[in-house]
């Protein structure tokens, strides 16, 4: 899971090693240590454990002071661009305080139950805060759902117009192909309260299979281990990229693998009717 690059990206040397993400995290936790408004942070996914490669963003939650909003705003806003000088990206989920204790947040039960192994592997900054954040009126299933119903429709719109998509706009569908496949198995385990030490991408892979039926197993397998040979082909690429690396490291990155996901996605979506 992670990015897909653009050829510009490529062509230009825009490929973050391990160093620009170093930086752009060391300058992310003095912004959210030094805003006042900020009232506590998790540092989520393979950044916040240490395990990041050249593909991996850095995503934050922020527990914040709606009395001071536009200066946390202003502050995050400001850490966005630093990270763009890297080509590292960041996204952060702030959660006004006032909002956090009601069901009206923006943040998902499944989210939530993964913040919350987040916060016994790697801790928090400042406040923990899931101390504040209600639970959410959506049980785990209609949860799951919702997510699902989203799936379909973005890939059955990408399978539509992937053709005149500009690169970027490739790169970005792309990407939630590689990604949907593992967030939606890890929010099935939950649904079918399947016991894992944590939900880390290789704990998911493990126990979803268990649990899938034949087809759905063999593409989230086939879906995963070309995700997996991207991350290798990038790493090559880093060295050297002329065009025709290019397009053998976007390889699988074409019709196929939003015709595989799609139809992935369409299976749990009628396991889950």
């Amino acid at each position: 899971m992670g990015r897909v690059f653009t050829w510009d990206e490529i062509r230009r040397g825009l490929i973050p090693d391990r160093r620009d993400i170093e930086i752009v995290l060391s300058h992310v936790k003095q912004v959210i240590d030094h805003s006042q408004g900020i009232l506590g942070a998790i540092i989520c996914g393979s950044v916040g454990q240490n395990t990041w490669n050249r593909r991996s963003d850095i995503d934050c939650v922020i527990l914040y002071d709606p009395r001071r909003v536009g200066e946390v705003m202003l502050a995050l806003s400001g850490a966005k661009e630093f990270a763009k000088t890297k080509n590292v990206p960041v996204q952060f989920i702030p959660a006004d305080l006032e909002l956090a204790a009601t069901h009206m947040h923006t943040l998902d039960p499944s989210f939530l139950h993964h913040l919350s192994l987040t916060v016994e592997r790697t801790g928090y900054m400042k406040q923990n805060p899931l101390d504040v954040l209600a639970s959410g009126a959506l049980s785990l299933r209609e949860d799951t759902r919702s997510y699902v119903r989203l799936k379909l429709r973005t890939f059955e719109k990408g399978l539509c117009e992937v053709e005149c998509m500009d690169d970027e706009k490739r790169s970005e569908l792309f990407q939630k192909a590689f990604e949907a496949p593992v967030n939606i198995a890890r929010k099935l385990l939950n649904v079918y309260n399947v016991k894992m030490p944590d939900d880390t991408k290789a704990s998911v892979e493990k126990y979803y299979v268990e649990i899938a039926g034949p087809r759905e197993r063999e593409l989230f397998l086939k879906i995963v281990s070309e995700d997996k040979q991207y991350t290798e082909r990038v790493n090559e690429l880093a060295i050297r990229h002329p065009p025709q690396m290019y397009r053998w490291a976007m390889g699988y990155a074409n019709r196929a693998l939003l015709t595989d996901v799609f139809e992935f996605v369409r299976l749990v979506a009628l396991r889950l009717d």
